[in-house]
């Protein structure tokens, strides 16, 4: 959704104001309500005898192009259960390697939707036994300016160059100790067991769980992405998982964190960047990346051989 950004639109941003689709779920979980691009996105619902209505409000008096062309299929319960998505899937992916991306996504001047909670999820393939996800765009959220190095220090180190994770720093309602209100840390993914590759070493730690900011890591990727060119503008990592069902949750909070200064709203020159994305996500970050804290996600996956 256009929005001209002031100091006091941050609740608007990623709103669904004008436009939007609606798919109902009766006596299931609804999914998200969406507009925009989303071209080659899907979704999984359970169907419903009192009848699953897709939806369309439009603003007409906003003289947009509006095109939409929708496949709609439906499963029963004697057909091959290895392609239906499993309770709580949103979106379902199969085979080997592939791309997602959050919905509104077309490229990395999009701004992610608001009040989105969902989960993507992948189904093992054969000979299969982990989950890789490499970046071609992240950013979601701001960027604080000191960060603990672990949760159980006492100091903080400089933010600078990091730019990306923790758990401690992803934050939600449902973190009692976290004030996402004002941190604008309340955007990010979730998934399970990540770790740097190879997945399944004994000896490599798991970075967490929650991922957010403007990098997804902050180191070299041992393992590059299949076909993927890495570099500062990108990738920085690639984070693998072995815990099935392979799911990653997506949180979106419902608006995001402007800065209180007018000439600093989405800033994009040198020095707006350079500090400004610890108060405003809309601003692109200040060293690596150059990502803003509104763009979302784009992954390249793939899964790797046992």
């Amino acid at each position: 959704t256009p929005v001209q950004c002031t100091t006091t639109d941050g609740p608007l941003i990623g709103d669904c104001i004008y436009d939007s689709m609606i798919v109902t779920t009766p006596g299931s979980p609804a999914p998200p309500v969406v507009c925009g691009y989303n071209t080659g996105q899907h979704m999984y619902v359970e169907s419903s005898q009192e009848c699953n209505r897709v939806s369309f409000n439009f603003e007409l008096a906003k003289n947009v192009d509006r095109s939409w062309k929708i496949k709609v299929t439906q499963y029963d319960s004697t057909q091959d259960q290895r392609f239906l998505a499993p309770p709580g899937c949103l979106q379902w992916n199969y085979g080997s390697l592939g791309t997602i991306n959050n919905f509104n996504y077309k490229d990395d001047s999009s701004y992610h939707l608001s009040s989105q909670r969902y989960s993507i999820c992948w189904r093992r393939e054969r000979g299969k036994c982990s989950l890789c996800i490499s970046i071609g765009v992240f950013g979601m959220s701001n960027v604080p300016s000191t960060v603990k190095p672990s949760p159980s220090s006492t100091s903080t180190t400089p933010w600078t160059k990091l730019a990306g994770f923790t758990d401690s720093i992803c934050c939600s309602a449902d973190t009692p100790s976290a004030n996402c209100a004002t941190s604008g840390a309340n955007d990010f993914i979730e998934f399970q067991g990540a770790k740097e590759p190879p997945a399944g070493s004994v000896f490599k730690v798991g970075d967490g769980n929650r991922f957010c900011g403007r990098w997804l890591g902050i180191a070299s990727p041992p393992t590059p992405a299949p076909s993927y060119s890495y570099k500062a503008t990108n990738a920085a990592k690639t984070i693998c998982t072995q815990v099935t069902p392979y799911r990653m949750r997506v949180h979106f909070s419902d608006g995001e964190v402007l800065s209180s200064t007018s000439a600093n709203v989405c800033g994009e020159s040198t020095s707006t960047a350079k500090t400004n994305d610890i108060s405003d996500e809309c601003s692109k970050f200040r060293l690596y990346g150059n990502r803003r804290g509104t763009v979302g996600f784009q992954f390249v996956w793939w899964q790797a051989d046992c």
